[in-house]
């Protein structure tokens, strides 16, 4: 039988992400002061995007005071459907001249302002507290721990895994599987052992792992380092421009995807992104929108479309505006979302102190709020709460689940709370031991290993007993 080739046509549908929605994953994560700067950026690069100047009326200022519920403001900018796919033309641009970030600071003068000094996260960190909340078992944590251990501070595993599984008796298989859930993690692209791998765990995350995109990645990569986008395009037989689209979505992927991380010897001062209060006998939540600008769509918009030589420009500059203006707008709300969240599963915290935090990982909150595990990942990275009990990162509420010997279930942190208080009542000329310590908390209903119970006193930054120890 004779084999011809043959061209033909299929018509297929991709899920992509548009780098608008790009745009929107970036500034879910990005601390306050980031935001600020980008959002500046953004006013300083648009035309069409202006900020929101009000005059100070002291009675309207009141009556916003007593406004405490958000969701009715936020819901105005929820339906832009018709903005996304540029169908504007007969749209009045007063729909979009709301504030986005109309959220309510009710009873704020009551709050602490002082910007609080606080350490840098590095990237084992970041990856640390992921494993910590994840689904993973006691057994695949410990595997997890052992490969970030090996991941530099550019985001690469820089060890072999076989060497890894060879230097501490694991089976490879299993290194592999749980490697495959630390590539899953925040940031995109992290756990990877070459740039290669890294790039394609970052289209997949992107939804632009197309089969285009991977095979400029696994075949032509030697050409996309050098920008040669003519023999990529004789390659493939397709044409420059195409290919010069197609190369731009990779070279937006970051081949270092731990440096976000990069531990600055400088202290970083930190403001609260959200607020939680009591009133009234109910804990309200408001986000904190001092410093953050209100944004609107110029109104000049409609007398500059007229023009047809500037048709084009303003159309992509009326895109880009709207779906800053949304991006804002969703990442307050999911912040809010992921707040309320927190604020309902820990309110024996917020009633009776950090001993009674309860267990909660990222997909208890994925799924409250039916959004995935890295997006929620995203959402309490770089944020802080200002709450009754101090100012606390968002990712303090997530800790992972001990049992108590009755089948209860307590968290991490509760048993860090308790071994933080039994050293401090203890005897300084006969300090507890950690194995002391251990059998301690099972009497009293706790049952955790003398291993872990030493990992939470080096947490804490403790001495051990013989460091603690006070001669008479």
């Amino acid at each position: 039988m004779s084999q011809k080739l043959k061209m033909s046509m299929k018509l297929s549908q991709q899920l992509k992400m548009s780098p608008q929605l790009q745009q929107a994953i970036k500034l879910l994560q990005v601390s306050r002061l980031e935001l600020t700067s980008s959002i500046q950026n953004e006013l300083v690069n648009n035309p069409l995007l202006e900020e929101i100047i009000e005059s100070i009326d002291p009675e309207e200022a009141n009556r916003k005071k007593e406004s405490t519920e958000s969701d009715s403001n936020l819901e105005e900018l929820s339906d832009l459907s018709d903005f996304e796919t540029g169908s504007n033309s007969d749209l009045d641009w007063r729909k979009l001249n709301k504030s986005v970030l109309a959220l309510s600071m009710n009873g704020k003068d009551n709050l602490n302002y002082e910007q609080v000094l606080s350490k840098s996260v590095s990237l084992f960190d970041h990856l640390e507290w992921q494993i910590q909340v994840s689904v993973l078992d006691q057994a695949q944590k410990e595997l997890a721990y052992l490969l970030i251990d090996s991941i530099d501070e550019d985001g690469y595993l820089d060890t072999d895994l076989k060497e890894i599984s060879k230097n501490n008796n694991e089976d490879l298989e299993e290194l592999e599987e749980v490697l495959l859930h630390i590539q899953e993690m925040d940031p995109p692209g992290v756990g990877a052992r070459n740039l290669q791998e890294s790039l394609i765990l970052q289209a997949k995350f992107h939804q632009e792992d197309t089969p285009d995109i991977l095979n400029i990645i696994n075949n032509h990569f030697k050409y996309l380092e050098k920008k040669d986008f003519k023999s990529i395009a004789k390659a493939m037989n397709y044409s420059v421009d195409l290919t010069k689209e197609l190369c731009q979505i990779i070279l937006n992927f970051s081949p270092k995807p731990g440096q976000a991380f990069t531990v600055s010897s400088a202290g970083t001062y930190v403001s609260p992104d959200i607020y939680i209060t009591k009133s009234a006998g109910e804990y309200i939540i408001f986000l904190n929108q001092d410093g953050l600008p209100s944004l609107q769509i110029s109104p000049s918009y409609k007398d500059w479309k007229k023009d047809t030589k500037m048709k084009a420009y303003i159309d992509e500059k009326f895109k880009s505006a709207v779906w800053t203006i949304r991006s804002l707008y969703q990442r307050q709300k999911t912040i809010y979302k992921v707040t309320e969240c927190i604020l309902k599963k820990q309110l024996a915290f917020f009633e009776k102190g950090p001993e009674h935090l309860m267990p909660m990982i990222l997909k208890d909150v994925a799924t409250e709020i039916d959004v995935h595990e890295s997006t929620v990942s995203r959402v309490v990275s770089n944020k802080y709460v200002h709450t009754p009990r101090g100012l606390l990162s968002l990712k303090y509420f997530f800790n992972s689940a001990v049992v108590c010997t009755d089948g209860r279930l307590t968290s991490s942190a509760s048993v860090k709370e308790k071994i933080k208080k039994i050293i401090a009542a203890e005897d300084p000329i006969s300090p507890f031991s950690d194995q002391k310590l251990t059998l301690y908390l099972q009497e009293n209903g706790i049952q955790v290993a003398r291993r872990t119970v030493a990992k939470y006193r080096e947490i804490l930054k403790i001495l051990p007993a013989a460091k603690r120890k006070k001669i008479a």
